[in-house]
């Protein structure tokens, strides 16, 4: 019996790193953004999260689970108002967001080309 709970206690603990480093990816909390931007640590993880994703578009509900790690307080439709705020500040740089019906939130391909001038990959 002690041998299945430690197989199970095993099999738990790699799940949960494995959980730990699917967050990480998401987050993308890897980059910095000029100071200027004046950008709030939820308005920061959201656009670090656009910038790293992958698929070109962050889902509402992906954007939260990020945007919530930094503050236990928030609602899915805090989402809307944080990419609110951060489109205001981010376009004078040339750098757009646009709402995907039903998807989430995108970098448009411009956006994403002038944010790469302005982004440091921190050091990990």
């Amino acid at each position: 019996m002690s041998a299945i709970i430690q197989k199970l206690r095993d099999r738990i603990a790699d799940l949960e790193e494995e959980v730990r480093q699917l967050r990480e990816e998401l987050s993308g909390d890897r980059f910095s953004f000029p100071a200027e931007w004046k950008l709030a640590r939820q308005e920061r993880l959201a656009l670090s999260s656009l910038y790293a994703s992958r698929a070109g578009y962050r889902s509402t509900n992906a954007l939260h689970s990020v945007i919530s790690r930094s503050s236990a307080d928030t609602q899915p439709q805090m989402v809307i108002t944080i990419v609110y705020r951060l489109r205001h500040k981010v376009e004078p740089f040339g750098v757009s967001i646009e709402a995907r019906r039903g998807a989430g939130y995108a970098l448009t391909a411009a956006g994403r080309k002038n944010l790469s001038k302005f982004v440091i990959e921190a050091r990990r």
